[in-house]
């Protein structure tokens, strides 16, 4: 695959997610927090656990495009792949929406 492709894929990616994901502005934080409770079972809320990385704090706008880019197989782990097709946009967003308020609100779990 030559640079360019790559470029082209990238600008894609980036551009549908940033398009979508202001749909987010309106997402649901009591959902996102029950979902996210899959999530950290893994992701630690504070800090880095068992070399999995922090995801407080994140732009909802970036891991709904990383989930959308583990759902489609872009990103290889299997883990992650697997829960990002069990969730739609709408789940996509609000987990993303909760993570990223839960570090503005100096939540603690």
């Amino acid at each position: 695959m030559t640079k360019y492709t790559m470029c082209c894929i990238c600008l894609f990616v980036c551009a549908t997610a940033a398009t979508k994901a202001g749909a987010c502005e309106d997402a649901d934080l009591a959902l996102g927090e029950y979902l996210a409770a899959e999530c950290t079972g893994c992701h630690q809320i504070k800090g880095q656990a068992q070399g999995m990385p922090r995801i407080t704090g994140w732009p909802a706008i970036a891991m709904v495009g990383a989930l959308r880019q583990y759902k489609s197989g872009f990103r290889d782990n299997r883990a992650m792949r697997s829960v990002a097709q069990s969730l739609n946009e709408e789940e996509m967003c609000a987990v993303a929406k909760y993570f990223e308020q839960v570090a503005k609100r100096g939540e603690k779990r």
